[in-house]
């Protein structure tokens, strides 16, 4: 992983391999974060953004929620209150807040705002037979934000969740 201060306006999202449930976020040939899924099913999740380890775990079916912990994986860092169309209110437990919206549902497409509703990434998705790949573009807001990473790889988890999910029949975030 790379360690960086400011974010490139854009960033690419690429599956290496299309049998396994592993992210990448980079910047021309630079890793700067990872997501993978360890197991085929399931929505525990490992990352890597920032030289920092974190795990993604959403539960329940109405009133989804995710929660984020960070290495050594002993306490809840943050929680995202999700809507079933894919929104969320992220909470950090360093009282920041921020909010992950999907525009359309007709779209794979989710924009993350700062608490004060300032753009700082706009997310696409697109995919082919068997991969997911996407686009994120960050604006300057965001590349200066010290959460910005992994905000974009806790939205690629929702939404690698949801294509799945819409992929298997499944309704819910």
């Amino acid at each position: 992983m790379v360690t960086t201060k400011k974010l490139p306006a854009m960033l690419s999202w690429r599956q290496p391999q299309a049998s396994r449930r592993y992210f990448e976020l980079v910047s021309e040939d630079r890793t700067l974060a990872a997501l993978r899924f360890p197991k085929l099913t399931g929505t525990l999740a490992e990352a890597q953004a920032d030289g920092t380890s974190y795990t993604f775990k959403r539960s329940g079916f109405l009133r989804p929620k995710v929660t984020i912990r960070k290495a050594p994986f002993d306490q809840d860092i943050g929680v995202v209150n999700m809507s079933r169309r894919g929104d969320g209110e992220v909470d950090m437990i360093n009282g920041r807040r921020y909010v992950i919206r999907r525009p359309s549902v007709w779209s794979f497409r989710w924009q993350v705002f700062d608490e004060s509703d300032g753009l700082m990434a706009d997310v696409r998705s697109r995919s082919g037979l068997l991969r997911l790949e996407g686009k994120a573009d960050i604006t300057e807001k965001g590349a200066l934000s010290a959460d910005m990473l992994l905000l974009l790889v806790l939205e690629w988890y929702i939404m690698a969740l949801i294509r799945r999910d819409s992929s298997t029949g499944a309704s819910g975030a």
